[in-house]
């Protein structure tokens, strides 16, 4: 128990005695309010209404745990264990559980909790309870049913921003073996595309653009800039370059001129643009190309014309079709230089 929970504990929940005598009531309820609970779930939330067989077990496996320790807890018997709900939040995360679905039984709990301590308080306990014990009491349960809000917004939004750090490390190691290796160090998977949100197989162009200007950021929203056009694209920043591949969906030519047009914008210094190629697997080689291209930059910005680097190095095409590279250079615009395959 942190800090925070012992804090919480103090103020009152384990102090209470009239909070105790209710709660040792509803130990003897605690069946009745476990199985109330599990249909009220079922039936009264959207997600766990439509949940997988197995989910449903598990949730009436962790009503039945919940529900019995703060019950527990309330009469005195033993600590509140906010680590539980911690617990439950967290793998609720790693399943893609709904947060909202989670707070949503939680709250339910609360509820059902409440209602069976003013059945107790309203019949066998009416007697001794005065008005002021019981404004005292529900202050406790529903702070108590917000404090365990509290603590599962947080493990839950820890739990989703360690995913996704966990899953940004994996999707920059794939893009470094994607960039490095090409097939023999990544063997590509339906798995591993849809990890880094690419098809296997589509009208690709790799960049390189040179960042050293733009500072520890690189272009640092190209991603999601292209994203928001609908363009599909993946960007590691190596050093001082920013490799990218990018889908070219529809008219490749016109999609690779209104890319050429977008990097140009983010970027102070040369950009390489690789030709065309259709297989995500091949990216390693085609990049290898746009790093070339923004490296002899300056050099083709110059003299207008390019050796051709992949295939073979004594040919140059103008075929306009069948590959492209389009540069900027502190923000004049080259000439277009085609690459065989």
């Amino acid at each position: 128990m942190g800090a925070t929970d012992r804090a919480y504990a103090a103020e009152g929940i384990a102090d209470d005695p009239f909070v105790h005598r209710v709660a040792n009531g509803l130990v003897a309820r605690v069946d009745a309010m476990i199985g109330q609970l599990r249909t009220r779930i079922a039936e009264e939330d959207h997600y766990y209404a439509g949940a997988t067989e197995a989910m449903r077990e598990e949730m009436q496996r962790t009503v039945a745990e919940q529900l019995t320790q703060v019950v527990r807890a309330l009469a005195g018997l033993e600590p509140l264990d906010y680590d539980l709900p911690r617990r439950v939040a967290r793998r609720r995360a790693d399943q893609g559980v709904p947060m909202a679905a989670l707070l949503h039984a939680y709250r339910l709990g609360g509820e059902v909790l409440w209602e069976h301590a003013v059945a107790l308080t309203s019949g066998d306990m009416a007697e001794a309870v005065d008005r002021e014990q019981v404004l005292r009491a529900a202050n406790v349960f529903f702070s108590l049913t917000d404090r365990y809000s509290e603590v599962i917004r947080e493990s839950f939004e820890d739990a989703v921003r360690d995913k996704f750090r966990g899953s940004q490390q994996a999707r920059a190691s794939l893009l470094d073996a994607l960039f490095d290796g090409g097939r023999e160090s990544l063997p590509l998977t339906s798995g591993i595309a849809r990890i880094l949100d690419l098809p296997e197989r589509a009208q690709f162009v790799a960049v390189a653009a040179d960042v050293s200007e733009e500072g520890g950021d690189g272009l640092a929203d190209i991603e999601s800039r292209l994203r928001s056009l609908a363009i599909r694209s993946a960007w590691r920043r190596r050093n001082e370059r920013q490799f990218g591949i990018v889908v070219l969906d529809g008219d490749a030519n016109a999609a690779s001129q209104r890319l050429a047009e977008i990097v140009a914008c983010r970027s102070k210094s040369r950009i390489g643009f690789s030709p065309y190629f259709g297989d995500l697997g091949d990216t390693a080689e085609y990049a290898a190309l746009a790093d070339v291209l923004c490296h002899f930059a300056d050099d083709i910005d110059r003299s207008g014309g390019v050796e051709a680097f992949a295939g073979d190095a004594d040919r140059r095409t103008d075929n306009r079709d069948f590959a492209f590279a389009k540069l900027n250079v502190h923000g004049r615009t080259g000439h277009l230089n085609h690459f065989p395959e």
